[in-house]
């Protein structure tokens, strides 16, 4: 995928993650993270990502936190779609999106 390709997906996922109610933190704490975090607090579900992670692990982090949610009833773009079903074939399989 080229870098332009990437980075509009990155920033797709951003307001698809936006849109499912997630929010959105970019962290440059060195010890914080690796790469990125999901989590929630306080009823608040969290995307916490490293800025200094490069533009592939920022949307594994992204994809990984919407695979968590229920996304039927949503628009998502073909890609979109592509990526997330890709990942949960991959998870059936037993691999991780990142082994290869």
């Amino acid at each position: 995928m080229k870098e332009a390709e990437e980075e509009k997906l990155f920033q797709d996922l951003l307001a698809l993650a936006a849109d499912a109610g997630f929010r959105v933190i970019h962290s440059q704490e060195p010890d914080l993270l690796r790469g990125g975090a999901v989590g929630r607090i306080k009823d608040q579900n969290l995307i916490v990502l490293d800025s200094r992670a490069g533009i592939r692990r920022k949307i594994t982090v992204l994809v990984e936190a919407l695979k968590k949610i229920d996304l039927r009833g949503r628009y998502l773009k073909p890609e979109i779609r592509e990526l997330l079903e890709k990942v949960e074939e991959e998870k059936l399989k037993g691999q991780s999106p990142n082994d290869k």
